[in-house]
């Protein structure tokens, strides 16, 4: 991972994001929330937990060290109980928490939430859309510019298609690390 480098992205500020209660936020220990996302990810509803899990720590308050929280929300979006419970009296996936920690020391991230896109950005805090926006477009524009340079060469199509998404080798930002 040595290649990849992230602008320093300092200026953008925390921001109030509607719906988002920080006041009620308490600090907690999400390595078991994290393991909990990776078995999601094998039953195919990992997004929906990750969303269910933000929404119930931005907006709902609830803490996400409690065990009987993390079921519940695993439940609601249709994951099975006691599968839930079993992965947290185990250390199941808990080697793969342990690699996404290194990957994301290795991008930068210090804390929670922290937002990796294409694998070269690392957005840190809850940020204003337009950041998100300018990242993204900043984003979309490094990855195509060999196409853009390629037709501009009279490469056409056939000297891009080589190069289109190469440096898109992730299918997104994956898990966040626990505090």
């Amino acid at each position: 991972m040595s290649e990849l480098r992230l602008p320093s992205l300092s200026s953008f500020r925390l921001t109030s994001t509607p719906g988002v209660d920080l006041d009620r936020t308490r600090r907690a220990n999400t390595f078991a929330a994290h393991r909990l996302l990776h078995f999601a990810e094998t039953r195919g509803h990992q997004g929906e937990l990750k969303e269910a899990m933000l929404a119930a720590y931005f907006t709902e308050g609830r803490w996400l060290a409690d065990d009987d929280v993390l079921v519940e929300l695993c439940t609601a979006v249709g994951l099975a109980g006691d599968e839930a419970r079993a992965v947290l009296s185990s250390d199941l996936f808990s080697d793969d928490v342990r690699a996404d920690e290194k990957v994301a020391a290795q991008l930068g991230a210090t804390g929670v939430p922290f937002f990796v896109i294409d694998r070269r950005y690392g957005v840190s805090g809850a940020q204003d859309a337009t950041v998100f926006a300018e990242i993204l477009q900043r984003a979309w524009a490094e990855s195509h510019e060999p196409e853009a340079m390629s037709a501009a060469t009279g490469a056409g199509e056939a000297g891009a298609a080589g190069t289109a998404g190469a440096d898109n080798a992730a299918d997104g930002p994956g898990p966040l690390p626990h505090e």
